[in-house]
């Protein structure tokens, strides 16, 4: 769900590719901003670009 947003996709775009709610996007977003110590959408996609590409399970 991060890295689908993090390259542009809308809450309403992975919604509906998980077969979920917007609602349910936007509350694990917020989920995940609290844990990674973040407070905005755009300082969780750096903090996901300064990661290695392994890390995130793409290679």
């Amino acid at each position: 769900m991060a890295i689908a947003l993090a390259r542009g996709a809308s809450v309403v775009d992975v919604a509906t590719e998980l077969a979920v709610s917007p609602h349910t996007i936007r509350a694990q977003v917020k989920a995940v901003l609290a844990k990674t110590g973040t407070s905005r959408q755009a300082e969780l996609v750096s903090l996901l670009a300064a990661l290695p590409m392994t890390a995130l399970g793409l290679r």
